[in-house]
């Protein structure tokens, strides 16, 4: 388990492998409270049929892990370093097709809030946990990472199926030999 940010050096160069070797993680850790810990929260997402006997039904099981973790153990099945902490649903609303995915992707959102509204709280304000090694530290619990394949991307950036989640490039632009700009929030 790593608790600090740190650089690594191999043969004069700078090696970014694990989430505390980045710069970012300095920033971050900068403007913390003396004495705070970082717990970075990655999650996973993927929409899975429940069972072939169930009508077609599906859900999306969300998934969390710790970034203190080191990759090579986190991504070993033997590790149990990935839990399960919500299944949620995928509804087929009574409605004109146009409004299916809008309201998958608000119930969605509304699902994801409420299972992350105290990790959202505590990534803020922080929050007294107990480490590895038994000492209380007050920990703050910042998102750096979802995992998601194309169609899970696309619902949790709440853009259309022929988008880029990534790029503003739309599908009869995928393929252009120039890049596009990229997808950027939009502050007023």
């Amino acid at each position: 388990m790593t608790f600090d940010p740190h650089i690594v050096m191999r043969g004069g160069e700078r090696e970014y492998s694990e989430f505390f070797t980045a710069d970012h993680t300095h920033e971050i850790q900068d403007h913390l409270p003396d004495g705070a810990m970082l717990v970075p929260i990655i999650i996973a997402s993927n929409k899975t049929p429940v069972m072939h006997h169930t009508g077609g039904l599906e859900m999306h099981p969300i998934f969390i892990t710790i970034g203190n973790i080191q990759s090579d153990i986190r991504m070993q099945a033997t590790s149990h370093a990935w839990h399960c902490v919500g299944f949620m649903p995928v509804p087929d609303f009574d409605v004109h097709p146009d409004f299916q995915t809008i309201l998958s992707a608000c119930l969605f959102h509304l699902c994801m809030d409420t299972i992350f509204a105290s990790l959202k709280h505590t990534a803020q304000h922080g929050a007294p946990m107990t480490d590895a090694l038994g000492y209380v530290r007050n920990c703050f619990t910042p998102l750096i990472t979802y995992i998601a394949d194309l169609p899970e991307q696309q619902l949790v950036t709440c853009i259309a199926k022929n988008s880029s989640p990534i790029t503003t490039a739309t599908l009869s632009q995928f393929g252009n030999t120039f890049p596009h700009p990229p997808r950027v929030v939009q502050t007023p």
